[in-house]
């Protein structure tokens, strides 16, 4: 299979590209700059409002990947995705799964953010492509983000800007890329995607599906509704976080305005407010949103969830539901276990400033929690009693000092310089020095 990644360097695209390289799979990044490709991509270069671009980005494809750049004007959405849909057409792509982002309202709305996305996803099903959308809700990975992991590890509150009590599966990056190859590689038959008939077609996007699949049956593909193992909510995770941690941890519902005054520095004040817009439209509307059956997930896909915020995390080598005895009975054991190490090391007890090296000599303190034990030579090297400036040497003579900590015989101090010298630098022509002899074509060395 070659594979067409398109979102490659960012966060879900980036996990998703890392899977399918792992499994094996030839795969090639479309991305503006190659900033940030995972090893073993190929890079293609081009813009997504380039239909020459994209079609060549394709060409040789057979599956792709898609999630599209955090961009929602309307007009420059329809651009993107027109052009994704004629070159899958062109190049006789054989599936292609295309990742919402976000979980889709049943009703339309007044949000770009949503309805961009659901306007792709009909432009997508309506190529003949056979395609498979995946809408996942909020992700696991946002817990590690400083403005989360901070307030978690030194305050106790675990601040999100989503209501207390709303019920959410919250998603891996790990996970989604396990969706995404199993959605990009079973077969239509396992993935129950049928051809177009009145009963698929009704539909296709309502949050039921016939026998009891997640999404919905599309005209050429199948909708699914991502998520976790687990439905918690932020109450429940805190809880969770409480244990894992050993301390009281209580949840907070961030403030929106709060939340997109931080976002405006990050991403620009006009897609921040569409990002946030979405949240406010789930604090009012969307209680139900961010659910999810996992089991039939697991079925649909034939895949094993992580256990995130519920039960113990899979051991090596394990990768079935029914090997996880506990998974499901132990509720709040294990809410970091699946989790990037980044969130683990903002978890550890707080080490005070002064015990910290200096961020020039090791950035990297994750793996050396005693102070000094890392500290380069150069610094051990100072950090000696300051030798008497009469015992310092010049450092004409000898610049480097590493390896000579202590005075030593064969390193003479100033005094006994003069006549080591001699030999080396000789005075102009006609000019006499007293002590050195004059020679009239010496030259300096």
């Amino acid at each position: 299979m070659n594979i067409l990644v398109i979102g490659a360097t960012g966060a879900q695209g980036g996990a998703v590209a890392r899977r399918l390289v792992d499994s094996g799979h030839t795969v090639r990044g479309l991305t503006r700059s190659g900033a940030g490709l995972p090893p073993g991509v190929t890079l293609v270069t081009g813009d997504l409002a380039d239909a020459s671009a994209v079609r060549a980005a394709f060409d040789g494809v057979t599956h792709a990947s898609v999630v599209l750049p955090m961009v929602f004007e309307p007009s420059l959405v329809e651009t993107y995705i027109r052009n994704i849909a004629e070159a899958a057409v062109a190049a006789g792509v054989r599936r292609l799964v295309y990742n919402t982002a976000n979980r889709m309202p049943s009703v339309p709305t007044s949000v770009a953010a949503f309805e961009t996305r659901r306007f792709a996803t009909s432009v997508l099903v309506e190529s003949g492509v056979e395609t498979v959308v995946v809408r996942p809700p909020v992700y696991l990975d946002n817990l590690c983000a400083p403005w989360v992991a901070g307030p978690l590890v030194h305050e106790g509150v675990l601040r999100y800007p989503l209501p207390a009590e709303l019920p959410v599966s919250w998603l891996s990056h790990a996970d989604l890329a396990t969706a995404t190859l199993a959605a990009l590689t079973r077969s239509t038959a396992d993935l129950a995607v049928a051809p177009p008939t009145t009963a698929a077609v009704a539909a296709p996007f309502s949050p039921a599906a016939p026998d009891g699949l997640v999404g919905a049956l599309t005209p050429e593909g199948l909708a699914l509704d991502l998520g976790g193992a687990e439905v918690v909510t932020g109450s429940e995770l805190a809880a969770a976080f409480s244990v894992a941690l050993g301390r009281p941890i209580r949840y907070l519902a961030q403030d929106l305005d709060e939340f997109e005054a931080g976002l405006t520095h990050a991403l620009g004040a006009t897609t921040a407010g569409e990002v946030v817009s979405t949240y406010r439209w789930i604090a009012e509307h969307g209680h139900d949103l961010y659910g999810l059956d996992p089991a039939a997930l697991e079925k649909t896909l034939a895949i094993s969830l992580t256990p995130s915020a519920r039960g113990s995390p899979p051991s090596p080598g394990r990768s079935s539901p029914d090997d996880h005895p506990h998974a499901r009975s132990h509720p709040h054991t294990q809410p970091c276990a699946s989790l990037p190490a980044d969130l683990r090391h903002h978890a550890r007890p707080h080490t005070p400033i002064h015990a910290q090296p200096h961020p020039r000599l090791h950035t990297d303190t994750r793996s050396h929690p005693e102070p000094r034990a890392h500290v380069s030579a150069d610094l051990r090297h100072h950090a000696r009693p300051h030798a008497r400036a009469h015992t310092q040497f010049r450092p004409r003579l000898h610049t480097d000092t590493r390896f000579h900590t202590e005075p030593r015989a064969d390193l003479r101090p100033r005094t006994s310089h003069r006549a080591d010298l001699r030999p080396l630098v000789q005075p102009h022509p006609g000019v006499h020095a007293a002590g050195l002899p004059t020679r009239p074509h010496a030259r300096r060395r």
